[in-house]
């Protein structure tokens, strides 16, 4: 009797899963959809400012990352779909709201209520896996994120294609639906999935063990700056800068878009073939990634500087995307720096830096917009017809600037961090 009702479980959980992953689908998509996706619709309908619409992602991103540091210490004592229920319900009140509203202060308050409920859905789809397959937690974990990374591939030209043909306000609040018809089906289900509460444990002392290791640290800091330049593109002015400056349609731009987050998901499915290619040894892996992204920081320098051809902006693109798309080798690497006990702990503050890049990113990105908005000097910015502004490539070099000066750091940091290939369960 007992056995049935451990499997009676064990199925809710499996069924609660994937929703969840349903849920992860769209909290990736969400990533790259504001400001990057609707960028000029937003900005013809509300007459928000390109800083507005960049603290709006911004917002998504910090929300997220704050999430990411929270929960990684919660989630172990609450459970999973304790932890699951409060942050979908979150990302789902959200997703409704953001349509709804006109007011940029609210429409930021909004984005950052889906970001906090985006990133607890990601951490309690950990925990449910790790609770169900616990034997084969990295190749379930690996599936799941390859689906959840579908998510920004349809947030490029599909999503835009859907924007204009119902508006970005429809569009929007059918993602809130879809959400909200998932997350009644994970409250239906998750009566007697509740993980007891645990006693009043300390749930801050691995915090301090794991910020007082400094190649830790190191790695947080150069994964930090790699995703903070790839999302500067793929979520906030990367469709922008090929429509400016490239003179690409709508449609093109977006499809680069979809094409970028592809990358991210094939380099993840890579995994292993890239240890291999670089003989398992991580720090190679890091420090390349690290000299690819100042790369592609010093090309975007290049490319609009000196006015060079439109189609030369994608490869740029790609330089900084791949990267990114090394997230589980990273990942890897924090959890072999640091102490076994910790190891979900020290990947949730991996992803907690990294976004905290993306945020930071944004918002670097959207103060350089914002200069050459209030600059107002002829040859310097032109705005079309229907309130849709056209920035110049002078703006699209200085933000390559921010890029490049953040990426030699990142660079510098990524020598601090040692090679973790045939470490000991133990660390030593």
């Amino acid at each position: 009797m007992e056995m049935n009702s451990v499997n009676s479980v064990r199925r809710k959980k499996f069924l609660i899963l994937c929703f969840a992953t349903l849920l992860l689908f769209f909290t990736s998509m969400n990533k790259i959809l504001v400001p990057g996706a609707v960028f000029s619709d937003m900005q013809a309908s509300l007459g928000v400012t390109g800083s507005q619409l960049a603290a709006m992602g911004s917002a998504f991103m910090y929300c997220y990352a704050l999430s990411q540091l929270v929960l990684g210490l919660l989630c172990h004592k609450f459970g999973g779909v304790r932890i699951l229920l409060i942050g979908g319900g979150l990302f789902t009140a959200g997703s409704l709201l953001f349509p709804l509203l006109q007011n940029p202060f609210l429409l930021i308050a909004a984005r950052g209520m889906t970001g906090i409920g985006a990133g607890t859905v990601f951490i309690a789809l950990a925990k449910l896996i790790a609770d169900i397959f616990p034997k084969k937690f990295s190749s379930v974990l690996g599936l799941t994120l390859f689906i959840g990374y579908l998510g920004p591939v349809a947030g490029g030209l599909p999503f835009v294609s859907f924007v204009k043909a119902v508006g970005w306000e429809k569009a929007f609040l059918a993602i809130g639906v879809t959400v909200g018809v998932a997350m009644l089906f994970i409250i239906f289900l998750s009566p007697g999935t509740l993980k007891k509460i645990r006693g009043s444990e300390s749930i801050f002392s691995p915090l301090w063990v794991l910020l007082r290791n400094r190649a830790s640290n190191c790695l947080n800091l150069s994964s930090m700056i790699i995703f903070g330049a790839h999302y500067t593109i793929l979520a906030t002015i990367g469709q922008k800068t090929l429509e400016d400056y490239a003179s690409f349609s709508h449609y093109s731009a977006s499809l680069w878009m979809s094409v970028l987050a592809g990358i991210i998901a094939a380099c993840n499915l890579g995994t292993g073939t890239i240890l291999a290619l670089f003989g398992q040894k991580r720090r190679r892996i890091l420090l390349t990634a690290s000299f690819l992204c100042l790369c592609g920081g010093l090309a975007g320098i290049a490319v609009f500087s000196l006015r060079l051809p439109g189609y030369l902006a994608p490869c740029v693109f790609i330089l900084l995307a791949l990267p990114a798309g090394c997230f589980p080798l990273y990942g890897t690497q924090a959890k072999e720096l640091n102490p076994p006990e910790h190891v979900g702990l020290s990947v949730a503050m991996l992803n907690f830096f990294a976004f905290v890049g993306i945020a930071v990113g944004g918002n670097a990105a959207g103060l350089v917009l914002s200069k050459y908005e209030l600059a107002e000097k002829a040859g310097k910015i032109v705005s079309a017809m229907g309130g849709i502004v056209h920035y110049p490539p002078e703006a699209y070099r200085d933000i390559f600037i921010v890029i490049s000066i953040f990426a030699f750091i990142g660079v510098c940091a990524a020598f601090f961090v040692p090679e973790t290939y045939r470490k000991g369960e133990n660390g030593k």
